[in-house]
């Protein structure tokens, strides 16, 4: 799979760049939107190996919810690739000379996005609830109306999580910012909390 990525990364890298920019013009290596990119490969060939894995510890129904489940987190962050990008390393901060100017700051940076609140959802609390649901409908372990409730919950906590740029409308501090990051870090585990607890109740 290594070889496959560098592969395209070598042949296509002009078409990839254009289309996407998947270079940081400014900074040696990838751009945040080439991270997301790389990260969505990785994470659809590593899920065939959590099912195995799922299958061996927990069955065919963890094995089909981990599977599913750790994908989210890239899915959705490559459906919203106008947010974590290399833009929003730029903070505006007002004119200077009747100039636009703009701070450069830690932005969105989705592997951060991904390994500290991606992955323990992801491949956690959503594959937990996913679950659930899949064992009420075929084995009737539990409620299905309460464990439908318990996922919608995860996904839209899970959303909301992975959408900084609406977070950054709710809360007070600037989420671009490290400071504002690791705020928001703290608020986002303790949703994550909120949303385990109906699942071991």
């Amino acid at each position: 799979m290594t070889s496959v990525y560098y592969s395209i990364l070598i042949y296509k890298r002009d078409w990839l760049d254009e289309k996407i920019g998947l270079f940081d013009p400014y900074l040696q290596g990838i751009s945040y939107q080439g991270s997301v990119i790389l990260l969505s490969s990785a994470s659809f060939a590593l899920s065939f190996a959590f099912f195995a894995l799922a299958f061996v510890k927990g069955g065919i129904y963890a094995a089909v919810s981990t599977c599913l489940c750790i994908n989210f987190p890239t899915v959705f962050m490559l459906l919203r690739l106008n947010v974590f990008n290399n833009d929003s390393r730029l903070l505006y901060v007002g004119k200077l000379d009747g100039m636009d100017h703009y701070e450069q700051v830690f932005g969105y940076n989705p592997i951060v996005y991904y390994m500290l609140l991606g992955v323990p959802f992801g491949w956690g609390i959503l594959g937990v609830s996913f679950r659930r649901v899949l064992e009420s409908i075929f084995l009737h372990n539990y409620s299905l109306e309460y464990s439908l409730l318990c996922f919608i919950l995860c996904l839209l906590v899970g959303s909301f999580i992975l959408s900084p740029d609406i977070a950054n409308n709710v809360f007070p501090f600037e989420i671009k910012r490290y400071k504002g990051f690791f705020k928001f870090a703290i608020v986002s585990l303790i949703l994550m909390v909120i949303c385990f607890v109906p699942l071991i109740i």
